[in-house]
């Protein structure tokens, strides 16, 4: 990206800047589709491993209670993660658009928007990455803690 203009705000694009900007949108639009498939397949599996559970349920043996409590812990972690990862999923797929709209009526202000609201995504991913990181550190110390007082065996 070359600054062709005196102007404090303004940006201009050369070609090659350009032909960057529409891969790197071209990515962000694939990388938020799979995404997206990504949470819809995440959201089945929880959804069958319930029906299976209830299903077992019924046959003597299986189990005493009907949902113990780390299968309800894993099931929760299961359904939550896709229920947060949408979010940014969508976004990034409505940015690459956007950003991918703007270069083609080559509307400098409408990629400018598209740029700053990219930074704000990317801090919220970064958010939800250490949010992330933080819950599986901590997981292997507080699940036992957990399990054991929702449970009548521990």
């Amino acid at each position: 990206m070359t600054n062709t203009t005196p102007g404090l705000f303004e940006i201009s694009v050369d070609s090659a800047g350009r032909n960057y900007l529409k891969d790197a949108a071209g990515w962000a639009k694939f990388l938020a589709i799979a995404g997206l498939v990504f949470c819809v397949l995440l959201l089945t599996f929880s959804f069958w491993l319930l029906s299976i559970e209830r299903a077992t349920s019924v046959v003597p043996g299986w189990h005493v209670t009907i949902y113990p409590p780390e299968y309800i812990l894993g099931v929760a972690v299961q359904f939550v993660f896709p229920v947060f990862f949408i979010f940014p999923c969508v976004l990034l797929l409505r940015l690459s658009n956007r950003t991918l709209k703007a270069l083609r009526g080559y509307d400098a202000d409408l990629l400018a928007r598209s740029l700053r609201s990219m930074k704000s995504l990317f801090r919220l991913s970064g958010i939800l990455l250490i949010f992330g990181i933080t819950l599986c550190l901590l997981a292997p110390v507080v699940a036992p803690g957990i399990i054991r007082v929702f449970s009548r065996w521990g």
